[in-house]
């Protein structure tokens, strides 16, 4: 085995350090320079005629099944509204009104809030004083479409709610429409 210079080694240190770093906008313009075949074209959708704002729970296990109710009640597609979610869904994000208030002044009119039960861990120490069955969720959630309701009075409002039954399969349970006219 030949032995270690350290000269050498000292050196090549040297010179790694000498290395000019690479400054964020040259990481950028890397990072997104597609060759050729490795970009795809997408069509943008056209302007919908009506849109909507979806609340939910970022719980991976019930969101197509929460997503799919709100576009069966609200007529819209996936590409007619604007979602927002967080842990605990609606009732945890009710003082979070930005995102819905972007929503509604940019013509949201069909407006869902939903939560989710079997063991969601929004309602769970440490964001709730204790673990909340599917009841307490589901009351939190009308609770909070009603106060909805009246701060987006031109919206249609739907309540969403998803949990297991007793066989562990999804199911799903809503009221609305909700208007405050009506």
């Amino acid at each position: 085995m030949k032995p270690r210079n350290p000269k050498t080694n000292s050196r090549q240190g040297r010179e790694r350090r000498r290395e000019k770093p690479v400054g964020v906008g040259e990481l950028a313009g890397h990072v997104f320079d597609s060759a050729p075949g490795r970009q795809e074209l997408c069509r943008e959708e056209s302007e919908p005629k009506e849109l909507g704002f979806l609340q939910l729970c970022m719980e991976r296990r019930f969101h197509r099944i929460v997503q799919e109710k709100f576009e069966e009640l609200s007529g819209l597609q996936p590409h007619d509204y604007w979602s927002h979610s967080d842990a605990g869904g609606a009732p945890k994000m009710e003082p979070e009104e930005n995102r819905a208030k972007y929503a509604y002044d940019h013509g949201a009119r069909h407006m869902g809030w939903s939560a989710h039960g079997d063991g969601c861990g929004g309602f769970k120490p440490p964001f709730h004083p204790h673990e909340a069955g599917d009841d307490e969720i589901r009351t939190a959630l009308l609770a909070t479409l009603m106060k909805k309701v009246f701060l987006y009075p031109e919206a249609s409002h739907y309540a969403i709610f998803a949990t297991k039954d007793a066989q562990g399969n999804a199911s799903v349970w809503w009221r609305g429409p909700v208007r405050q006219d009506g």
